[in-house]
């Protein structure tokens, strides 16, 4: 007598890997869907070979897809474990980098008086309208060597500022 096809072997067994799937991860959609992939894979090896334990090869494919599917869960959880973690810790920063942060912001507004009205301008033509140097050169009627010495000025000045002031809290 022959075997019957994985086909017929697996339609008459269906309800038994739903269940198969059902019991260990209850979730009665996952199960169709992993039996679906199970069908689809019996199609494949069914043109390659003639299976002589139908029953057994079929739920051993089944067996086979829990735990790829198992495996891939386990990982993608652990991602998103990952990804909230660090989606958190840079979301709120600690108390005390933000009263650092503070700090700074007052001494720049404080230092940004003292820098030429030209320079001002350049800067924050450049940092906050995000001009380009060549923009800014045509606007102002500068040369694009003097749209760099202006940022470079007014840059190097909020460092000095900042170093005089953290030199001062030693």
């Amino acid at each position: 007598m022959q075997s019957p096809s994985l086909t017929e072997a697996f339609l008459n067994i269906h309800s038994d890997i739903i269940g198969f799937f059902y019991n260990k991860l209850h979730c009665i959609e996952t199960a169709k869907d992993l039996s679906q992939e199970v069908y689809l894979k019996l199609q494949k090896a069914e043109q390659k070979k003639q299976i002589e334990n139908p029953r057994s090869y079929i739920f051993t494919t089944a067996r086979n897809l829990l735990n790829d599917h198992l495996r891939n869960e386990n990982r993608r959880s652990d991602l998103l474990k990952e990804n909230s973690q660090m989606l958190w810790m840079e979301a709120s920063p600690s108390a005390e980098t933000a009263v650092a942060a503070k700090d700074e912001l007052s001494i720049l507004k404080k230092s940004a008086k003292e820098i030429p009205l030209k320079s001002r301008q350049v800067f924050h033509a450049h940092r906050f309208q995000k001009k380009t140097r060549k923009q800014i050169a045509e606007e102002f009627d500068i040369s694009l060597s003097t749209v760099e010495n202006h940022l470079r000025r007014v840059l190097n000045h909020f460092s000095e500022a900042l170093d005089c002031e953290n030199n001062s809290k030693k």
